[in-house]
């Protein structure tokens, strides 16, 4: 089984035993979900099944996706939008506004991540989008019947 696919499922079984809500995916733009441009102008090409897999994450009820980029504050905003038009919708970028610091943990100098997707973490979005889409596709609901995935 593709180790991505396995740390999802850690993170929907921590989130079942914990009795949460919501698993929060950070999603990086270059080099993991799209084609770097390694200039000023912004990518406009997905890597095969990055569109699709994060269609489906996006519209599943138990997932918050991130928008996880070092790109300047004014092109994440822009590339909000070019997700958002593509059906992919962030619900913040480079924070977890969602979680606030405890007593034990600081989440205003390191954000809570359930599931980060990211090539400096070591995603690789030739073997990674494949077995994500078909793990989203397919598996899930099966894993996880507790969960209902509004993904349609």
């Amino acid at each position: 089984m593709n180790r991505i696919v396995k740390t999802f499922k850690r993170a929907f079984q921590k989130m079942l035993l914990k009795n949460w809500d919501t698993i929060y995916v950070f999603v990086d733009i270059h080099e993991t979900s799209m084609k770097p441009t390694w200039t000023v102008e912004m990518s406009t090409e997905f890597y095969p099944k990055s569109l699709e897999t994060l269609q489906l994450m996006s519209n599943h009820k138990n997932i918050k996706l991130i928008l996880w980029s070092s790109s300047l504050p004014e092109t994440n905003l822009k590339y909000k939008e070019l997700f958002a038009s593509h059906n992919i919708h962030f619900s913040a970028i480079n924070s977890n506004p969602f979680e606030k610091s405890t007593v034990y943990a600081d989440f205003d100098t390191k954000p809570y991540i359930s599931v980060g997707l990211d090539d400096k973490f070591g995603f690789s979005f030739e073997e990674d989008w494949p077995a994500l889409y078909d793990y989203f596709l397919f598996q899930l609901l099966e894993d996880y019947n507790p969960i209902i995935v509004d993904i349609f």
